[in-house]
This record gives C-alpha cells, sequence and structure tokens, in this order.
C-alpha cells in the first residue's frame, strides 16, 4: 500500500507537477517595496560571499590549519564539560511491573513479588 502511494508520488512530482507549474507560474512584472529591500540585501550578502570565497580560495593553506584549530577547540570545550552516564536524577531505583492471570488470589500475587523481591536483593547495590 505505502510502495503504490510512494510510487504514484514519483509519478506524479516527475511528470505532472513540473507541466502544472510551467503553465500556471508567470513571473510578476512588477516588484513591492519589500522585494526591493530584500534584493538589495541579498545582492550585497552574495557579492560578500563571493569576495571570502576568492579570498579563501587564494589562501588554500589556511584551511587545513581552521580545520585543525577548529577540532583542538572542540575537543578543549568539550573535555571541559561535565557529563555522565546517568544524570543526577537517577535515584537507583528499580521499578518492576508483573502481571499474573485473572483470577490471581492477592496473597499468590504478594508472593509470588517476594520472590521477585528475593531474586532482586542479590544484585549489587552499585554496578
Amino acid at each position: 500500500m505505502v510502495a503504490g502511494a510512494v510510487l504514484i508520488s514519483a509519478f506524479v512530482s516527475l511528470t505532472l507537477t513540473p507541466m502544472m507549474s510551467a503553465r500556471i507560474l508567470h513571473k510578476t512584472k512588477h516588484e513591492n517595496k519589500l522585494f526591493a529591500l530584500s534584493e538589495k540585501w541579498f545582492n550585497r550578502l552574495v557579492s560578500a560571499y563571493h569576495r571570502t570565497l576568492r579570498l579563501f580560495i587564494s589562501k588554500r593553506w589556511l584551511a587545513p590549519v581552521i580545520m585543525a584549530v577548529s577540532v583542538l577547540i572542540i575537543f578543549g570545550v568539550g573535555s571541559r564539560l561535565r557529563s555522565e552516564l546517568a544524570p543526577m536524577e537517577d535515584k537507583s531505583r528499580l521499578m518492576i511491573s508483573s502481571t499474573a492471570p485473572e483470577g490471581t488470589s492477592y496473597e499468590a500475587m504478594y508472593a509470588y513479588m517476594g520472590k521477585i523481591l528475593a531474586i532482586v536483593d542479590t544484585f549489587p547495590r552499585r554496578m
């Protein structure tokens, strides 16, 4: 069922969607003020990216240095972070849920839970 839905979706996305987009979507002739303001900002962003990229490509030897410094910073900061396997909220409590067949008496269930408790009490307190 899911495979059929995926096949239909793939067919629609590869055939009908491009055709419908070509027929329905048209570029508007005029831009609003928000577009004009944002376009200036994006053009400045793109030109700054091109300048930075040209500068970085002209100094290729700097890439491994930046990568090594980044790795050192990551491990330096990471080693100073407190981390633990179990959170402080772990109070070493164990919760066991058990079910018995329908009609089991309270006394039988109490005895069964006593047996489980005896087994659990043999576990070491700390691992």
